[in-house]
């Protein structure tokens, strides 16, 4: 009679045949099928997975079209940009989907510093 183990916390069950298999195994070695790789808590497994306004495309789109024709949209941007992650169509040396750089935190508090500013201006001489 098998005996039955518990699994460590650097391990998982096989998503095919609940073989115990080290967390970061490509391969299950008993069956043989491909893993996913793990995502840390919060983050997405593919792309299809992250909402639009969390994927790269759309908040470029939205934040040129933002800056050139509707001010709003560019705040709703810079909002969506520090409050989470927006995420590439690529994955990295981990199995991580990419994310934005963190200059573009930075970018996106000083984009909005400069709209506040500006319209605090537009509204004092409007007064």
């Amino acid at each position: 009679m098998e005996q039955a183990r518990t699994k460590a916390a650097d391990e998982k069950f096989c998503e095919s045949c609940g073989e115990i298999i080290k967390i970061r195994a490509e391969l299950c070695p008993k069956c043989g099928v491909r893993q996913m790789p793990p995502s840390a808590p919060g983050k997405y497994a593919s792309y299809e997975n992250v909402p639009w306004y969390r994927r790269s495309g759309p908040v470029s789109a939205m934040a040129v079209v933002g800056a050139f024709l509707f001010a709003p949209l560019l705040w709703a941007v810079c909002v969506i940009v520090l409050t989470g992650d927006v995420y590439y169509k690529a994955f990295d040396e981990k199995g991580q989907l990419k994310t934005w750089w963190v200059g573009n935190k930075v970018a996106a508090v000083i984009l909005m510093i400069l709209q506040l500013v500006l319209w605090i201006a537009i509204f004092s001489a409007q007064g």
